[in-house]
């Protein structure tokens, strides 16, 4: 019984390596859209957002698993302020369920919006890996993170939080299997609520 078990582990490690190894790369310049790009975009892509970016709109991930980070320095600003009408979540990582491809990553940008608005939003999510928000800086919102009803670990790590409403906000159950948000290593300051 204990060599299938390996044997099981290893052909799923194959087929998961061979998927991610076949992941294409995006690229996003100023003036373009990335919502466009996660539009043709398949599970496992990357897309790098390069400096000097400002979106007057928000994006979602469509339920796809992606990476999609920054390149550069000062960080991609992505203003959910201004679109018009104001937006209600900037960034939408919702129900994203792809165990086979490597996990949703969301890093490296300068998020903003209105005092209503939900910086990144991750619900519903479900796959071999934990899902990953760092090194983001999120100020001015209603709610800089929400997560909640998520199958696996969520990981939010080496952000910077401020001036927002509330800084985390979290309605997990014990539907995500014991496994609990990692939540470390963040700045957190100036904000109402935790």
């Amino acid at each position: 019984m204990m060599k299938i078990k390996k044997i099981v582990l290893i052909a799923l490690s194959i087929v998961v390596f061979a998927l991610q190894s076949f992941a294409d790369t995006w690229h996003v310049y100023n003036g373009a859209s990335i919502q466009d790009v996660i539009d043709i975009a398949s599970n496992g892509d990357i897309i790098h957002v390069y400096s000097y970016y400002t979106g007057y709109e928000g994006f979602d991930f469509d339920g796809k698993s992606l990476e999609i980070c920054c390149e550069g320095y000062p960080r991609p600003i992505i203003n959910g302020d201004l679109s018009s009408p104001s937006l209600g979540i900037v960034i939408d990582m919702t129900y994203i369920d792809n165990p086979s491809v490597a996990p949703p990553k969301l890093h490296g940008f300068k998020i903003i919006g209105s005092s209503t608005a939900i910086g990144v939003k991750l619900t519903n999510f479900d796959g071999l890996s934990p899902a990953k928000i760092y090194n983001n800086v999120i100020d001015g919102l209603g709610t800089a993170i929400y997560v909640g009803d998520n199958q696996k670990r969520i990981e939010i790590t080496l952000n910077e939080l401020l001036n927002n409403d509330y800084a985390y906000y979290s309605i997990e159950t014990s539907a995500n299997q014991g496994f609990p948000d990692y939540f470390h290593y963040n700045i957190v300051y100036d904000n109402d609520y935790g």
